[in-house]
């Protein structure tokens, strides 16, 4: 097993935005699929706007056809994986996510959808730390983390002017189209809400909407070799 040391990609964290040099950003959700992630394709594919969703294998297999809808239309996918004390800033620092749950991630999303999954997004998104890093390494994978976010305490009005404000070329836009694990919350129906005017708002500063993928310029899905090279690293 290559060490996070010898690692080639080291200090991954670097992805929490693409190049600055350029008008693009990239819009992208967690947590789904779920009841409303059908709302917000419908305002993409209104508006032929790409993104990216990084979804829960739970979620995935409650909801396959969903998934596939998402794929289907021309958007890509990553895995999610919450860390084991939920949505706690101050105890997430102190965990990680767990490989086998990350794993799970991986697994589920070749099982339903086929692909072989090179992104991944922890949660919480801010606590992201050396020790899920270096599991992300071990399995190369890359984690996406974000630069502006919706600000779930906030009234929707609020959360789109806290993205819009600053928004500027190789930002990663989080938003939410479905539940956290452990929490239920407005998030995915203030998403639907503000969609239309981060839209808009982004537009107006001549920003372009990309899949991760190419705000990275990084293939989205391992090829079958690379893949094959995951599935024997021998976790517990």
């Amino acid at each position: 097993m290559v060490s996070s040391k010898e690692h080639p990609m080291r200090y991954l964290i670097k992805f929490r935005h693409g190049r600055r040099d350029q008008p693009k950003i990239a819009l992208t959700f967690d947590d789904g699929p779920s009841m409303w992630t059908e709302s917000i394709l419908d305002i993409l594919k209104e508006r032929s706007i790409p993104a990216t969703f990084f979804l829960i294998p739970e979620n995935v297999e409650k909801l396959p056809d969903v998934a596939r809808r998402i794929l289907a239309e021309g958007h890509e996918i990553g895995g999610h994986a919450h860390q084991p004390d939920g949505f706690s800033y101050a105890k997430a620092l102190r965990t990680k996510a767990s490989a086998a749950a990350i794993r799970q991630s991986l697994e589920v999303a070749k099982e339903v959808l086929g692909l072989d999954l090179r992104f991944f997004r922890p949660s919480p998104e801010l606590a992201f730390n050396r020790g899920t890093e270096k599991i992300l390494l071990d399995l190369h994978l890359i984690p996406v983390l974000a630069s502006a976010y919706s600000r779930v305490k906030k009234s929707p009005d609020m959360q789109a002017h806290d993205i819009v404000k600053g928004l500027r070329g190789g930002d990663i836009v989080l938003l939410h189209d479905g539940h956290d694990l452990f929490i239920d919350s407005s998030r995915p129906k203030d998403t639907i809400r503000i969609l239309p005017s981060v839209i808009d708002a982004a537009k107006q500063k001549g920003l372009q909407f990309v899949k991760v993928s190419e705000l990275l310029d990084v293939p989205a899905y391992m090829s079958s070799f690379e893949a094959r090279m995951v599935d024997a690293i021998p976790f517990a």
